[in-house]
């Protein structure tokens, strides 16, 4: 282990079982990236990730998280290894009074709306797409269709995060409030999100208008419907 930093015995034990698949070719949703990976981890415990995480930092190597490959800047890619938080995907607990919602950070947005659908809450902004996985989704800051809406991040109170060298590390606006604001969209650079509370409103329903118009007219009108409705898009045809 020439030029490498010292395992720890722990770490060691650890790295002796982890499980990867190697050469693992991937492209991101709209196909503009490819890459092969080293190794691609898929840990089904936090157990196995703080062992991945703290096994790639003892060894040197670089490793990136990725969600459901959505991002269309590849942001997620690396070739030396890449981990996937798609089987730590639980709903921990609901809370109705509260409006919040806390959950593993693999989990869909889409299960996430499903859940939430039974205590008449929702989630204050989200995309069109709901293929994401909540911690690629928050940790890039994504944004719905709505001038006036924060992007999604802003919806965490709280959170979980592994770390190299501290193990997992809970963030809040009371615990570690500056890392908390960084972390919100760290963009998998100081961590791996493990965990979120999120912020919840009640549901309600939306009348969709559709019409056709040319940039002529979008030119015009743009500013006045973002300022008279809550949500806009254009769809080009």
């Amino acid at each position: 282990m020439d030029g490498q930093a010292p395992l720890t015995a722990w770490c060691k034990a650890q790295a002796q079982a982890l499980v990867f698949e190697a050469e693992m070719e991937l492209a991101n949703w709209s196909g503009t990236h490819t890459i092969v990976t080293d190794k691609f981890y898929q840990p089904e415990t936090v157990e196995e990730l703080q062992a991945i995480v703290e096994h790639c930092h003892a060894t040197k190597q670089k490793v990136r998280p990725v969600g459901t490959c959505l991002s269309p800047n590849g942001i997620a890619m690396n070739t030396d290894a890449m981990v996937s938080m798609s089987s730590l995907n639980d709903i921990i607990r609901v809370d109705p009074e509260g409006q919040t919602i806390t959950v593993q950070a693999g989990i869909k947005v889409s299960k996430v709306l499903q859940e939430l659908q039974k205590y008449g809450l929702t989630l204050q902004n989200f995309s069109s797409i709901q293929d994401q996985q909540m911690g690629g989704w928050t940790q890039v800051a994504a944004h719905g269709t709505g001038a006036g809406l924060p992007t999604v991040e802003e919806m965490i109170t709280r959170m979980k995060m592994m770390t190299a060298t501290q193990g997992e590390v809970e963030l809040s606006e009371t615990q570690n409030p500056e890392l908390f604001r960084m972390a919100k969209v760290g963009l998998g650079c100081l961590g791996v999100v493990t965990e979120m509370t999120l912020r919840c409103i009640p549901q309600h329903n939306l009348l969709e208008k559709s019409w056709v118009t040319d940039m002529e007219g979008v030119r015009k009108d743009h500013t006045e419907l973002l300022d008279k409705y809550r949500h806009v898009r254009y769809m080009w045809l």
